[in-house]
């Protein structure tokens, strides 16, 4: 979910009754106006996508309906909603093309899934190897340490900026501009404006991105509902048959 740009756009009429930011920044360097991408939803597509459009040249704008999960208030309902991510050979490249030291951390402290346990209706159970030939397999990361160090990743970017508790509201892809509900740290509520040339949509199953271009591009659009919920289930390695720990 994108929308590019190849001007700015004139501000809106009621551009003075709202806080905006400019499209554009100007590298101090060179004095040449360097465009500006929005990133709606900072868990991990949205970081890497940040950090990818910031590797590139553009000034990035991170924002995130949440508090910052790394806080210590965070970590609690972070741990309640999240499972492990199967990350495969894409997602693995896609880190090493933006920092290849960070992709090789990631790796060394995944697990690799080689495959799966199929349980029947009868209770027999059998192995299915992902790669029976090649040995190649899927890796589980944790998505929590996965989206702090790639947070910490996009606060650390020069030309990228992070806005936590910042909701989108509207959007509007012809005149290039947004307005997100901003929750200041003592509780008060404000809309901020900005404007943008390149708009990337990172915000879930429930995307406002997705909806607000739902309004002005013809799309389909399905979801549906599952009767089931899951559940994690720990189960730490037992000791090796000779009794020695794994």
């Amino acid at each position: 979910m994108q929308q590019a740009a190849s001007f700015l756009p004139p501000p809106p009429p009621n551009a003075h009754s709202i806080p905006s930011s400019p499209a554009s920044t100007v590298n101090s360097t060179d004095d040449v106006p360097r465009k500006t991408a929005i990133v709606v939803g900072a868990g991990p597509v949205g970081c890497l996508a940040a950090l990818s459009l910031a590797k590139t040249g553009w000034s990035v704008d991170l924002y995130e309906g949440r508090p910052d999960i790394r806080l210590e208030s965070s970590k609690v309902n972070v741990a309640q909603r999240s499972i492990n991510l199967a990350i495969s050979s894409r997602g693995i490249a896609a880190l090493y093309a933006v920092d290849p030291a960070m992709a090789t951390r990631f790796i060394e402290s995944a697990i690799p899934m080689r495959g799966r346990m199929i349980h029947d209706e009868a209770g027999k159970q059998e192995s299915q190897s992902y790669d029976p030939q090649g040995g190649q397999c899927i890796n589980s990361l944790e998505r929590g340490i996965l989206n702090e160090e790639l947070l910490d990743q996009a606060a650390a970017h020069p030309s990228i900026a992070i806005h936590f508790q910042h909701k989108l509201t509207t959007a509007d892809f012809d005149k290039r501009v947004a307005i997100f509900s901003a929750t200041s740290p003592e509780g008060k509520v404000q809309d901020i404006q900005t404007t943008f040339d390149f708009c990337v949509g990172a915000d879930g199953s429930y995307s406002n991105v997705r909806r607000q271009m739902m309004r002005v591009v013809r799309m389909d659009y399905q979801q549906e509902y599952i009767a089931h919920e899951y559940i994690e289930l720990r189960m730490p390695p037992g000791p090796e048959v000779d009794g020695s720990a794994t």
